[in-house]
């Protein structure tokens, strides 16, 4: 099956607990996340809590996005409906978009990860942050803010190499004109 034709769609709350798992497994080898977990046999849980939480939190507006394929033999698009799986996941956050504050991630149970993850993975989640969106700034300087962000892309490894993301990225609702998207699917002035 070829990808070409597929769009993503927004991650629905029924689609969650097949996005975290994806990314949970696609990222537990990454070294900011082995360094805030610290623990190996711990990494894999917190990330499942903390993709949850932060999907949970941007889940109204539209930058999470899935990519499905039909397991019954029709076509992908869907939704996480009965006969799709879910193969990609992509976050494309919006120039302008609120970002995620320590008041966020409180309502999002910030308090609940301590006591479940511990204080010190905790802290190690909140000074990583910091610390990534000091880069940011001082890389971006004025342009911070106002630039779209292409955030954990993790497509199914049964499904890699095979142009799932490609398509999926290329007809992606960018919210400026993309010079290498399909014309018909760019916005109007």
């Amino acid at each position: 099956m070829t990808f070409d034709s597929q769009s993503s769609v927004p991650l629905s709350e029924s689609s969650l607990a097949e996005a975290v798992s994806l990314l949970s497994h696609a990222f537990k080898e990454t070294p900011c996340y082995q360094e805030i977990a610290a623990d190996p046999k711990r990494t894999q849980s917190f990330l499942a809590w903390l993709f949850e939480r932060d999907l949970w939190l941007k889940l109204r507006t539209g930058a999470p996005r899935c990519v499905f394929e039909s397991t019954s033999g029709g076509g992908g698009g869907g939704g996480g409906e009965e006969g799709q799986k879910l193969v990609m996941f992509f976050s494309l956050e919006k120039p302008g978009a609120r970002q995620v504050t320590t008041w966020d991630m409180l309502r999002a149970g910030l308090l609940l990860g301590v006591l479940v993850h511990g204080l010190a993975i905790t802290r190690r989640l909140v000074q990583t942050k910091a610390w990534f969106e000091e880069r940011e700034r001082a890389l971006l300087g004025e342009r911070a803010g106002s630039v779209a962000r292409l955030e954990r892309v993790a497509v199914l490894p049964s499904r890699q190499g095979r142009g799932v993301g490609s398509a999926a990225l290329a007809s992606a609702p960018y919210p400026y004109p993309n010079p290498n998207a399909n014309p018909a699917r760019q916005p109007h002035p």
